[in-house]
């Protein structure tokens, strides 16, 4: 049996050409990194640019919606106003074709000083948390197009009563 390299310059040609396109393809976790490299240094214009600009965040335990890039700039303001810190550490994390799922726990440390001057509650006091969170991204061109959150609603109640001074539910 003879080879013939005839049969072999088609494939070459698909591996030459193909191979450099995978691998300078995005990779879809390096841009929740960057998210979540922004997000612990609570750098609101980092946070933003990880976003698509017309990117979706959907809570589903709490039912918010944001839309855009100054939709997730809104609450993301929110959000940094009330912390004196802010943390995920990541427990798991997957990657399925543009799909990144990420079970983290969402540490903090709210501020009583902005929460007194945020709800014009004088009970507000500085509360340090730890609240299970699992998020789905889609990543379209190397940004967040759609971020799904799915957080422990119990333990946020917790958080919440412990923050506003209140007995915990």
């Amino acid at each position: 049996m003879k080879f013939e390299m005839r049969y072999l310059s088609p494939l070459f040609l698909v591996v030459v050409l193909v191979a450099p396109a995978l691998a300078s393809a995005p990779d879809p976790g390096a841009a929740v990194d960057r998210y979540f490299d922004a997000y612990r240094a609570m750098d609101l214009e980092r946070m933003v640019a990880s976003f698509a600009p017309d990117a979706e965040f959907h809570d589903v335990a709490q039912r918010h919606h944001y839309e855009g890039q100054e939709g997730m700039r809104e609450l993301l303001t929110g959000l940094i106003a009330v912390h004196a810190e802010m943390d995920v550490e990541i427990q798991r994390r997957a990657v399925a074709g543009n799909v990144v799922a990420v079970d983290y726990l969402y540490r903090g440390k709210l501020s009583g000083e902005a929460l007194r001057a945020a709800t014009g509650k004088e009970t507000c006091r500085d509360t340090t948390y730890e609240i299970p969170v699992t998020s789905w991204f889609e990543i379209e061109d190397g940004r967040i197009r759609k971020q799904t959150d799915f957080i422990d609603l119990t333990t946020l109640g917790e958080v919440r009563a412990e923050a506003s001074g209140a007995a915990a539910p």
